[in-house]
């Protein structure tokens, strides 16, 4: 991609690998919303618009220096994706999935945001989700501008209460917030996770209340850097059983995942997700894999 600064933002041209709709419509992010034919949200305390017409993207308002800083990195664009899914298994299923999401990337989310949003998350629409999360936003984050608030602070929600989120529509899911908000206040590490070995900072992670082996994947995938976290929803599990064949037990399973996706398995999830849930296309594996 070409990047040119102007007064007002960025654009990115010839970014057949940057598609708006893809990357805030997948599941991994919560916090952008559709917004006059783009999409407007927060990250790291920042407003963003993005927008793409043809093969350009339009980051508004963007510095030079808080494109380097921030969204550089925030949008992965350190990943070669055209060389990344080249290398990717050559079945007929997961061609397609990348051929529907082209465009999609995965962004680096800060992991506190991506710990509460995704426990929020639980039994959860996306609609339903954003709107929780936008709720929890406005009554416990710093206002921005005019329709835009930060995401609360750890020492923020660790102050709430239960009846707080509740009120909010957090329903179940409230001593969980406020458990994991009071953990991370009280020192829990979520940034050291990234440097251990995936599966000791996703056991680390399951230690706090409300995470279980989906929650942990989702945020060790989208803002830790665990590339290989597969997170499994009952959109995968169809995926992997109906197209892929592959076994139910847990440990033979991740063995399966391991070794037909690699070390970029999360990215691959994503792929098989967006395009399982958009479409609904489940056809039978001898029409799907290519032999």
């Amino acid at each position: 991609m070409q990047v040119r600064f102007d007064a007002f933002g960025v654009w990115l041209r010839d970014a057949c690998h940057f598609e708006p709709r893809h990357i805030f419509e997948c599941g991994q992010c919560f916090r952008f919303v559709p917004d006059n034919g783009g999409y407007a949200g927060v990250a790291h305390g920042r407003v963003l618009h993005v927008e793409k017409h043809g093969q350009t993207v339009r980051l508004w308002p963007c510095s030079e220096q808080a494109y380097h800083e921030i969204w550089h990195h925030y949008f992965d664009m350190e990943t070669d994706y055209e060389k990344l899914l080249e290398a990717l298994p050559k079945d007929g299923f997961l061609q397609a999935s990348v051929s529907y999401g082209r465009g999609l990337r995965l962004l680096w989310q800060p992991p506190f945001e991506t710990l509460i949003t995704f426990i929020l998350s639980a039994n959860n629409n996306f609609p339903r989700i954003r709107s929780l999360v936008g709720n929890l936003c406005k009554a416990y984050g710093e206002p921005i501008e005019e329709g835009f608030h930060d995401f609360p602070s750890p020492e923020a929600l660790a102050a709430a209460s239960e009846d707080g989120f509740r009120a909010l529509g957090a329903g179940y899911r409230a001593p969980y917030l406020l458990s994991a908000a009071q953990a991370v206040a009280g020192g829990f590490d979520l940034n050291a996770l990234k440097s251990l070995p995936y599966t000791e900072a996703k056991k680390a992670l399951q230690t706090l209340d409300g995470v279980g082996p989906k929650v942990a994947d989702c945020v060790l995938l989208f803002s830790l850097g665990h590339r290989c976290a597969f997170v499994q929803d009952v959109w995968i599990r169809r995926v992997l059983h109906e197209v892929y064949d592959a076994p139910k037990a847990q440990a033979e399973n991740e063995r399966f995942v391991r070794a037909r996706f690699g070390e970029y398995g999360g990215i691959v999830q994503q792929y098989l997700f967006h395009y399982a849930r958009s479409t609904k296309k489940l056809q039978h594996k001898a029409t799907q894999i290519a032999k």
